[in-house]
């Protein structure tokens, strides 16, 4: 069974893929470039998040 984070990230993961499709779908691909590039922070803040809250509830 998949853990909290792990829902998350997945969650994330499927956000950007929807985005990066809807902007396929637009003819507007110039753009993915500057859209993916949040990615890697986005899903470092969430794993941060969750690392700083295990180690509060401990």
């Amino acid at each position: 069974m998949p853990t909290e984070l792990q829902l998350r990230l997945r969650e994330l993961h499927d956000h950007y893929a929807y985005e990066v499709n809807s902007l396929i779908g637009e003819g507007r691909e110039a753009e993915i470039d500057a859209l993916v590039a949040g990615y890697p922070d986005e899903a470092a803040r969430l794993i941060a998040e969750f690392e700083a809250a295990a180690t509060t509830s401990v």
